[in-house]
């Protein structure tokens, strides 16, 4: 009777084990896979903000170089 308490005490223990290792890497996972939707969502961020910067410098030159021309115009 001993020896049969004592084997389901081990499977319990077992089992807790084997089921916290399970929700550790479970965890690890899931923080793994934020991680890397995160780095991916500031990348395209990033990548967003540049393409915007260079519009708007691409306008304001083209801006620029009307006035300038207009200006050179009406010099003459």
């Amino acid at each position: 009777m001993i020896a049969v308490l004592l084997i389901v005490t081990a499977l319990v223990i077992v089992f807790f084990v084997v089921f916290q290792k399970r929700r550790k890497n479970k965890i690890l996972i899931e923080k793994f896979n934020q991680k890397q939707k995160f780095e991916e969502e500031l990348s395209k961020t990033q990548q967003e903000i540049q393409e915007e910067t260079l519009k708007h410098i691409g306008r304001e030159l083209h801006d620029n170089i009307g006035q300038m021309l207009v200006n050179v115009d009406q010099c003459k």
